[in-house]
């Protein structure tokens, strides 16, 4: 997990991307705009980089 400006990349296991961008999404973490899922890969674009790095860290917490 790490946030780059407005966006966190959430790295997964092969084929988990998807189901987790779709979990993620239903928590009340932060101001999500929206996501991009691929095979491995979450792109979660917050509303500024302030969000970002608070969701950087929620997410730390919860995948840690």
């Amino acid at each position: 997990v790490e946030a780059a400006q407005n966006i966190v990349v959430v790295k997964t296991l092969a084929g988990m991307a998807n189901a987790i961008a779709v979990c993620l999404e239903t928590l009340d973490i932060g101001e999500i705009v929206g996501s991009v899922a691929g095979d491995d890969t979450i792109l979660i674009v917050m509303k500024d980089s302030e969000r970002a790095l608070e969701t950087e860290r929620a997410l730390k917490d919860i995948f840690s």
